[in-house]
């Protein structure tokens, strides 16, 4: 029974689902063409709603309708009425679909419900030239009999794009991916609430951007997705935003805007496309100054941002606002400046008109900076005057790079290191032109001068810096007692030749190797030559001609003080090398110590003036020029008083006189000038030393002839010496003539470039008069002696010619040829002739027993003349040969005389006994002998005649005399006469031997009849 009843319920349903089928198959055969033209007329009125919504232009490709009733368009396009450019579309979307209320479509009056746009670009597109959007007809508002709310919208996969006009050209700023919707908000009475978020999900701790619409007001809150905006930072973020924006009918509207940590940054591509288009750089308002602001600054950090704005959304550029910006952790870099400055804090106010700098403070590194200022008027009016300072500013690399070239060719001038205090103002105040000055503080820093690299440490001072000048203000260094200070200026610096005014005062500067590393290279060769030592004060000109185009340049006083310095005037233009096998003669350099000196530079030229010191040889002086360079210049002149004459100012000469002066052995103190010069062509230095002799003598063992009391002048040009004037008075042992001195020498000597394999110097030329007053000769006085002494290059010796002189009331002529030879000894020939010579006055002279208070009876007279020619050489131990002859006449023997000791031994004592008409003698000289020949004396009562010999090293003497009776004294004796005199009158033979002024007589009584027996070849007996 159940299971009938079951089946009877399951028949019924099945019977009553088939009946409601039937009518709906007729239900929609009556209804489909009612459905086909409802469609049809749905599409219409969905493209009349958009276009009333929007107040827009509608564009699509296709559109359609689902029997869910629902309506979609493909390719959508809204634009304003009135075209900006050729792609100002407001709103481009992919697919569009629109939904109507079931209400609206029963009560025939369908109204779109909700709107879903999906992969779309939302451009806002703003016409600069204009100053029109592309929006600014849009508005949303509801259709008319309809509910009175817009449709809900829904936007998904879309960017928000904002775009620039200008002349015709179409700019892509900025673009954000988004999705977001608008809908009615239920609490709120004719409001609608949207939400907008990134096209990726809000990071955590993040809110998406809400917003609430109604007519008059909007509001905005939450954070703000990562957007790109080129213009204004490249890419921002916020994340917390509070903005209400309230207007009225006519558009004009009041926002007021709150920023949480906005975030920027940018990157490098970003910013060098910004920076190819300026064309927001040229225009005016508010938007346009904060464009400039981004693209110089490029800033990036976090900031908050509180602002009020007013005006009309239909002319944007018309707004006027004010607000403050708190910056938190930013970072700047100025595009002509790329100085990057971060953890930059502080406030700015703004205006649309201006902006304070309100003590901003951020660091570079370690550096501390600070930004204070004002700018107002934006536009071609602009105001402005922005101050930054720093107390511990870094001159380092970082600065450096930041600088234009013209700033970094200044910089590289002097290098500058450490820490400096800044002061930089930035000022425009129309019609003027902008100016700019940086005052720097130097605090301890280093520099140097590119072109004088001398350091300068521990540096105070400020330095000024205007629009086109420089201008240094008691910019001191001190280092360990040293002072630098620089003042001046430098003008015109942004044209292609700066003006340089400045004075730099040195005091103390130490002579050192720092000093050597910080000259030209032109400069410094001479300068470690000189081996330095001291310190010094400058007074330095830094200055560019401005008659001329001539470059900058610098003139210095440098004033040297117990300063040392060592010099070898020899060497001054040798290189500083010069090889072992070079003939340059290598000199000991002169030591200079406690010296004083003014000496000038310029950057071709050193100018010693007022130098004073001590060296080697006392207390000297310096004057001259030195021109630097590869191959120097100069003009050197020393000179010394009273110098102790020594080994080493012998050395001051040349090679080839060096040897010869100290040969002569010379003595004394001089005065000293030396002269050292050479051209822009010469291959040697010039050398001139001069010598003033103070009294001197010399004592030469080549020449034993020794002179004292000289004076005059020497001078050594190269290799020629010159004698000015020399003065001197001979000196030998005790026979020395009183008075004056007697000895004159004028004229020159060349000697040869080099030396012979010997050592010896050779003389090439030479030209010398000599003047003596009066001269003695082993004893013998000559007077007013003069001879033209010359050198004979082809025989390579000495020639006096016309040597001339006064001898004993007579009269002396002869010539003189001298000759060096190779063992250090001088080889001469004497050739001389005499007459009318009193010999009294010669014997009384050469034996120096002269008695005033005697009788003349004691002293032998008459007159002397003859001839004596000499060859030998100069040593007293070398032979000399020669011969000599001498003839006296009217002879009166002296009872002094050692002639008269023979007549006292033939006891003759009468007047007549000592009277003799003649004397002759005839000798040759040998290995230092004088071999007498022929001795012939004839007087009235007696004659003598005989031969000998005579030492010259002894004066030793051996004669032997015959002593017989009165002759003619014009006769010869011949060999028949002397026999009849000899047996008819007193024959004797003398033997005269010892001391030439003692001698020992001995006599030997008939010596003719002893010879005749001698002849006969008897052996005479001796005597006893």
């Amino acid at each position: 029974m159940a299971e009938d009843s079951s089946q009877f319920v399951k028949t019924l349903a099945t019977k009553k689902t088939t009946r409601w089928l039937i009518r709906g198959l007729v239900l929609a055969v009556i209804l489909w063409p009612v459905g086909v033209m409802t469609g049809r007329m749905l599409l219409h009125v969905t493209v009349a709603q958009i276009i009333k919504l929007t107040n827009s232009k509608v564009a699509f490709e296709s559109i359609d309708y689902s029997f869910d009733g629902s309506i979609s368009l493909e390719k959508l396009v809204i634009s304003p009425y009135i075209r900006l450019s050729d792609d100002d579309a407001i709103l481009k979307a992919e697919k569009v679909y629109a939904r109507f209320g079931v209400g609206s479509l029963l009560m025939l009056r369908p109204s779109l419900k909700q709107l879903s746009i999906k992969g779309f670009v939302f451009n806002a597109q703003h016409d600069i030239d204009t100053d029109s959007w592309n929006f600014g007809a849009l508005k949303i508002k509801p259709s008319r009999g309809g509910s009175g709310k817009i449709p809900r919208i829904l936007l998904e996969d879309g960017i928000l794009q904002y775009s620039e006009v200008s002349n015709g050209q179409i700019k892509r700023t900025a673009a954000l991916p988004i999705n977001a919707s608008l809908g009615f908000d239920k609490e709120t009475p004719e409001g609608y609430r949207f939400v907008v978020t990134a096209a990726k999900a809000p990071e955590p701790g993040k809110s998406p951007l809400t917003g609430f619409v109604r007519p008059g007001q909007i509001v905005l809150k939450g954070a703000v997705p990562r957007i790109n905006l080129p213009d204004f930072g490249r890419t921002w973020e916020v994340t917390s935003l509070h903005a209400e924006l309230d207007y009225d009918r006519r558009w004009n509207y009041i926002l007021k805007l709150k920023v949480i940590d906005l975030r920027g940054s940018f990157t490098r591509a970003t910013d060098d496309a910004a920076s190819e288009d300026s064309s927001a750089l040229q225009r005016s308002g508010p938007f346009a100054a904060l464009t400039r602001f981004f693209h110089r600054y490029r800033p990036a950090g976090l900031v908050d941002i509180k602002l009020q704005a007013s005006g009309s959304l239909s002319k944007i550029s018309g707004t006027t606002l004010s607000g403050r910006v708190y910056c938190k952790d930013i970072s700047i870099c100025h595009r002509s400046f790329p100085y990057q400055v971060e953890r930059l804090t502080g406030e700015v106010d703004f205006t649309e008109q201006s902006a304070v700098l309100n003590n901003l403070r951020g660091y570079h590194d370690d550096v501390e900076l600070f930004f204070d200022g004002f700018t107002r008027e934006f536009g071609p009016n602009r105001k402005y005057d922005v101050r930054i300072t720093s107390d511990n500013m870094a001159l380092d690399q970082d600065l450096y790079e930041a600088l234009k070239p013209r700033q970094k060719k200044f910089w590289s001038l002097f290098s500058p290191t450490g820490l400096a205090a800044i002061d930089y103002r930035l000022s425009r105040y129309p019609p003027a032109d902008k100016e700019r000055s940086l005052a720097v503080q130097l605090l301890g820093a280093e520099a140097a001068y590119s072109n004088f690299p001398y350091p300068l440490r521990n540096l105070s001072g400020t330095l000024l810096f205007d629009y086109d000048t420089v201008t240094a203000s008691d910019l001191v260094s001190e280092t360990d007692g040293s002072k630098i200070t620089i003042n001046g200026k430098a003008t015109s610096c942004r044209t292609d030749r700066p003006i340089s005014d400045f004075r730099v005062k040195a005091e103390n500067v130490p002579l050192d190797s720092t000093l050597a590393s910080a000259l030209p290279p032109a400069q410094k060769p001479l300068y470690d030559r000189l081996c330095m030592a001291g310190s010094a004060d400058a007074d330095i000109k830094v200055f560019t001609p401005q008659q001329d185009l001539s470059p900058t340049t610098f003139n210095a006083d440098v004033f040297f003080k117990e300063a040392s310095l060592k010099a070898s005037f020899l060497e001054l233009a040798q290189p500083a090398e010069t090889s072992s096998d070079s003939p340059t003669k290598k000199q000991s350099p002169l030591t200079f110590s406690d010296v004083s000196a003014r000496t000038v530079f310029t950057p071709d030229l050193i100018r010693i003036e007022e130098f004073a010191g001590r060296c080697e040889f006392g207390a000297a002086s310096v004057t001259g020029r030195i021109l630097p360079g590869e191959q120097p210049q100069y003009d050197l002149v020393l000179h010394t008083d009273e110098v102790q004459i020594s080994d080493e100012l012998i050395d001051m000469l040349p090679a080839s006189l060096s040897k010869v002066a100290s040969e002569l052995n010379p003595e004394g103190k001089v005065n000293l000038g030396i002269a050292v010069g050479k051209g822009p062509t010469g291959d040697k230095a010039d050398y001139k030393m001069t010598v003033d002799f103070l009294g001197n003598s010399v004592n030469s063992r080549k020449f034993p002839y020794p002179l004292k009391d000289i004076t005059g002048s020497l001078s050594v040009t190269g290799n020629t010496v010159i004698f000015d004037d020399i003065v001197a008075t001979p000196a030998d042992g005790n026979h020395v003539i009183a008075g004056a001195p007697v000895i004159k020498i004028d004229g020159q000597v060349m000697f040869a470039d080099e030396t012979s394999e010997a050592g010896q110097c050779k003389v090439s030329n030479g030209d010398v008069a000599f003047v003596a007053e009066s001269l003695r000769i082993k004893g013998a006085a000559l007077a007013n002696l003069t001879a033209g002494i010359c050198y004979d290059p082809n025989r390579q010796n000495w020639l006096a010619r016309n040597l001339l002189a006064d001898c004993y009331g007579g009269r002396l002529a002869g010539k003189l040829e001298l000759r060096q030879s190779t063992d250090d000894a001088y080889e001469y020939l004497l050739q001389t002739g005499f007459e009318n010579v009193d010999l009294k006055e010669f014997l009384a002279d050469i034996t120096q027993k002269q008695d005033a208070q005697a009788d003349n009876h004691k002293h032998t007279t008459g007159r002397m003349s003859g001839s004596l020619n000499v060859a030998g050489r100069t040593r007293e131990s070398l032979p000399r040969i020669g011969r000599c002859s001498l003839k006296i006449t009217n002879m009166q023997v002296g009872k002094l005389s050692p002639l008269a000791k023979l007549l006292y031994v033939l006891n003759l004592t009468g007047p007549k006994d000592f009277a003799f008409e003649r004397m002759l003698v005839d000798a040759y000289i040998n290995n230092n002998k004088v071999f007498i020949e022929s001795f012939d004396l004839s007087g009235e009562a007696i004659a003598f005649s005989g031969s000998g010999s005579l030492d010259m090293q002894n004066w030793m003497v051996d004669l032997t005399l015959t002593a017989r009776g009165r002759r003619l004294a014009t006769a010869e004796p011949s060999v028949l006469q002397s026999l009849p005199d000899a047996l008819g009158g007193a024959v004797v033979r003398m033997e005269v031997t010892g001391n030439i002024y003692d001698p020992q007589v001995e006599t030997r009584a008939l010596p003719v009849i002893a010879d005749s027996l001698n002849i006969l070849g008897a052996k005479p007996t001796e005597e006893k």
